[in-house]
């Protein structure tokens, strides 16, 4: 098994995981671009 607090990897707070969410969610509405399979969800 692999020990992550050896290489420095802990768990985020529950308010820093919604917060990190929340900014990237908008950032993400300011900077989508549009492509052509976002816009069907049919497969072929």
């Amino acid at each position: 098994m692999l020990d992550l607090e050896k290489y420095g990897v802990t768990m985020w707070e529950d308010e820093k995981i919604l917060s990190f969410r929340q900014k990237l969610l908008a950032w993400y509405d300011e900077n989508k671009r549009d492509l052509p399979w976002r816009r069907s969800k049919n497969p072929y």
